[in-house]
């Protein structure tokens, strides 16, 4: 049996020890906590870069729907003006067959009518020509017959001479073209008609220039000559004419 002093001893020996496995476990405590605390930083700062690489990445995706849905409406736009476009086109094909059937005396099938109408819009657009008036100066020239020929030699639906057709197929670049050819022989005198506009500013002279030469409008206008030919004189008024029962089937 242990006395007080072997007892006192062995409490106190131990109660050393004791102290200092608390204070171990304090330290181990302590280290636990700040390590507890750095991860919970570490988190936190990994989830706040997450939040905005996810936040980035979100307004990267939306711009490229936003992106991509107007490529799509731009598309879509497209194609709406080319329908557009393309009904527009087949509304003045037919005023121009309605306008054409009730004012010749030409008889001429479905196909050949289709492609007079379709190069009248086609070559007044391309050359910046009134309908009305590239229709009033076909009614005048061969009241639209392709296979008209006149006693100088004019040729087809609009009249070509054979200098101005090789003047003109000169200046296209185009030795190929057929006067014989609906299309062909609309496109020439389309061109030309627009060069004399070009050249000498009004409607009238360049009427005047198609039907006697340009150079008979300048002689006319430096006043070396009186006036134009009888036949000149009178080929202006009768498309002006024209041109007014034309732009009635709302033509212009």
């Amino acid at each position: 049996m242990l006395g007080k002093d072997e007892i006192k001893s062995y409490v106190g020996t131990h109660k050393f020890v004791a102290l200092m496995v608390m204070g171990v476990l304090l330290v181990v405590i302590e280290l636990f906590q700040a390590r507890t605390i750095y991860d919970l930083r570490q988190l936190s700062q990994y989830n706040s870069n997450s939040v905005s690489e996810l936040s980035k990445n979100y307004d990267k995706l939306t711009l490229k729907v936003e992106a991509d849905n107007s490529a799509v409406n731009s598309r879509i736009d497209i194609v709406d003006s080319a329908v557009k476009i393309d009904e527009k086109r087949m509304m003045l094909i037919k005023k121009i067959r309605d306008s054409i059937t009730e004012n010749t005396n030409t008889k001429m099938d479905v196909r050949t009518l289709n492609r007079i109408a379709m190069s009248v819009v086609d070559y007044s657009y391309q050359y910046n020509l009134s309908i009305s008036k590239v229709l009033a100066q076909i009614k005048q020239e061969s009241d639209f017959n392709p296979k008209a020929q006149s006693d100088a030699g004019a040729i087809g639906i609009m009249q070509i001479m054979p200098d101005t057709y090789k003047y003109i197929s000169l200046k296209m670049g185009r030795p190929g073209l057929n006067p014989w050819d609906i299309e062909d022989n609309i496109n020439m005198g389309c061109f030309y008609m627009a060069e004399q506009l070009a050249e000498f500013g009004t409607f009238e002279d360049a009427l005047r220039a198609y039907n006697s030469g340009p150079n008979m409008v300048k002689k006319v206008n430096a006043k070396i000559v009186a006036d134009y030919w009888l036949d000149t004189q009178k080929y202006v008024p009768l498309i002006l004419d024209y041109v007014v029962t034309f732009k009635k089937y709302g033509l212009d």
